[in-house]
């Protein structure tokens, strides 16, 4: 059975003001762009979130084209990953820039059968346009979608109906709420496509994005100060390493506890951890005795601008900090 549509359609128009054109450097004043691609909020940095293909040949250098016609630079960011999906990151100013920012489902929203979601891009080069689609199939095998491909075997697909042509590729898809589900990657006969689940794009944000210096973006203030106090954390925030004589070694946290808050928020995956900013508190459970491990620091080192610019300061006071 569908699942009902308990959403605001507004939330849904919104959303077309945060997805873009993409041309190659030299060609903005063209009609030759190279696809689409939606504006997301990476903490600090302004990314536009696209498909990997849709920037082949295009060089590193890009040209942004916003729904209301401003144009703006941009450079790409991420290093490639296993999926069809890349990242570009703005370097003029974009703060004057009228536009949305895209939120993205939470790592535990399923898409379904029969799912009425909304592809919204730039199919025929008509920009500005939302498609009604429906899930065919919400797990499609990434072998019937691109059987050459080398990790076909491994990619899953949103598969919907609905008329998403040529220039959709690196849209969103979005649910009634106006939450990304899927980037939109292939589409077949104008008839039917697939889209790259919103999971995979999460993971991608956790892994392969970085910033100038190659200094990856996975690397959050939270997981800098996680390492400084001597833990390392998995990509189910279980604990795989500490430091011997650390401030999370002397407080008693463990390989094999779990991280399951910051601050006042609960963590559910390492996505989660990269809108905290000056985390200060760090809660860690002991899954098979529901024992917690609370560490807390002073805040005369919860700057980010002295995490930023200053990482041999944290992590010799950081863990002076904690052992106080």
């Amino acid at each position: 059975m569908a699942r009902a549509n308990t959403g605001s359609f507004s939330a849904v128009k919104d959303s077309v003001n945060a997805v873009v054109r993409i041309f190659k450097e030299g060609e903005e004043n063209s009609d030759n762009f190279l696809g689409s691609g939606f504006f997301f909020k990476h903490a600090c940095h302004l990314l536009i979130i696209t498909n990997s293909h849709v920037l082949q040949g295009g060089g590193n250098r890009f040209y942004i084209h916003l729904w209301d016609g401003c144009i703006c630079k941009a450079t790409r960011c991420d290093r490639g990953c296993k999926s069809d999906l890349a990242a570009l990151r703005i370097i003029d100013d974009y703060k004057s820039l009228n536009k949305t920012d895209l939120a993205i489902a939470n790592n535990n929203y399923e898409v379904e059968y029969l799912d009425l979601l909304f592809a919204i891009g730039a199919p025929g080069k008509f920009p500005n346009s939302i498609s009604c689609v429906t899930v065919m199939n919400a797990k499609q095998a990434g072998k019937y979608v691109e059987p050459n491909h080398r990790n076909a075997s491994r990619n899953t697909y949103i598969q919907y109906a609905g008329s998403t042509w040529e220039g959709s590729s690196g849209g969103p898809l979005v649910n009634s709420y106006g939450k990304v589900v899927g980037v939109v990657s292939c589409v077949f006969q104008c008839s039917f496509g697939f889209a790259i689940p919103h999971t995979e794009l999460l993971k991608f944000l956790e892994q392969d994005i970085f910033y100038q210096n190659s200094t990856y973006f996975s690397s959050t203030t939270a997981k800098r100060q996680l390492s400084s106090v001597g833990v390392k954390t998995n990509a189910n925030l279980e604990v795989v390493k500490v430091e011997p004589g650390c401030g999370a070694d002397i407080k008693g946290v463990r390989v094999g506890y779990k991280l399951d808050q910051i601050n006042d928020q609960k963590i559910s995956t390492p996505y989660t951890m990269l809108e905290i900013k000056n985390p200060s508190f760090f809660e860690f459970i002991k899954l098979e005795e529901s024992e917690t491990v609370s560490l807390r620091l002073h805040s005369e080192f919860l700057s980010d601008e002295s995490i930023e610019n200053d990482q041999s300061y944290l992590d010799s006071n950081v863990k002076e900090s904690f052992s106080k």
